[in-house]
């Protein structure tokens, strides 16, 4: 799902369900640094685990569904 800038948002609303994997491009440039590790901070609340970063690609994952 590409939701063009609403990333900060959907991350803090969204329960994920089922959801294991997400993929999430952040823009340090646009929303600074320190919004990005808060939104991963937000991840890891949910269960989420960062895991391969490509320059602002994330993925996260967690076990449980």
């Amino acid at each position: 799902m590409d939701v063009e800038g609403s990333e900060d948002e959907l991350l803090r609303v969204a329960d994920f369900g089922s959801f294991r994997d997400i993929l999430v491009e952040l823009h340090p440039h646009v929303i600074g640094e320190a919004k990005v590790e808060e939104l991963k901070a937000i991840l890891a609340d949910k269960g989420f685990r960062q895991g391969e970063t490509d320059r602002k690609t994330f993925h996260f994952h967690r076990n449980r569904a």
